[in-house]
């Protein structure tokens, strides 16, 4: 037993050296190429250290993760990726506060999010809500406000990264708000980002079918029962359509062709 112990103690330790090590590797070899600015190299190098990124974002607050995900965040800029870089200056921000970086990339940090079309108003926001007076005291919380401001950023490429970090906190039995819950299956059924913008409502409690208008359930339920069936997930696409039916929506063309493609698919009339 004690053997056991030993192992797992001396195993702990390596795995998180190693951890460690390859997070200072990757954050010295990023700062060389930004230094370089060779566009190419930064462009090849940042899905390797999105990954790092990704192991990161429960990690306790540490020097090393922030000097690492700004210099992340300064790759994703060179590269022209202007919704990671300001991705990852917030998730630096909330996760791993320095007030002297804080002070060095304010003005990338608005000059980005004004590239992706934001009004100072937006950007305060964003800048507001991740100073170290503002933010949540336990990480599940400072996580749930990152996913809140990465998907107010509205960008495709991001989606992948949100909802991998949403399914890390979901994994951690944490109580979910319903504006994820929305903007997950809006996900799920490949609904594009920017058209989420007038799906989702950051401060109701209300679950999407309540919520939305006639027009936007139509497309919502359209959009959902397209998907599954594409999936082969019959059973799904029908209890869409029920609920569909249930809500008295018009039987729209489209609704009409998808009811088809289940009663073929499926073999049953539904």
């Amino acid at each position: 037993m004690i053997k056991y112990k030993i192992t797992f103690i001396l195993s702990f330790i390596f795995f998180g050296s190693f951890a460690q090590f390859k997070v200072k590797t990757e954050y010295n070899y990023l700062k060389f190429i930004n230094f370089q600015q060779d566009e190419k190299l930064i462009k090849s190098s940042c899905p390797n250290a999105e990954l790092v990124a990704d192991r990161l974002f429960f990690d306790k607050p540490s020097k090393l993760n922030t000097l690492f995900f700004n210099e992340l965040s300064t790759s994703e800029d060179f590269a022209k990726n202007k919704s990671k870089s300001l991705f990852y200056h917030i998730s630096q921000r909330v996760l791993f506060p320095n007030d002297s970086i804080s002070n060095t990339i304010k003005k990338n940090f608005y000059d980005n999010a004004y590239k992706l079309n934001f009004n100072k108003i937006e950007v305060d926001n964003f800048w507001n809500k991740t100073t170290r007076n503002s933010l949540p005291k336990t990480k599940n919380k400072q996580i749930e406000l990152i996913l809140n401001l990465g998907t107010k950023i509205h960008s495709k490429y991001l989606t992948k990264t949100l909802f991998k970090l949403g399914s890390q906190l979901e994994k951690k039995n944490y109580l979910m708000p319903q504006w994820y819950k929305d903007w997950k299956f809006l996900t799920i059924i490949q609904l594009k980002e920017k058209k989420k913008i007038s799906y989702l409502d950051y401060q109701s409690d209300s679950s999407l079918f309540n919520r939305l208008n006639r027009k936007k359930k139509i497309k919502v339920y359209n959009q959902a029962i397209n998907y599954y069936i594409k999936k082969h997930a019959f059973k799904e696409a029908k209890r869409l359509t029920v609920n569909y039916k249930k809500e008295h929506l018009p039987l729209t063309r489209k609704t009409g062709l998808l009811i088809k493609k289940i009663v073929t698919l499926y073999h049953k009339i539904i």
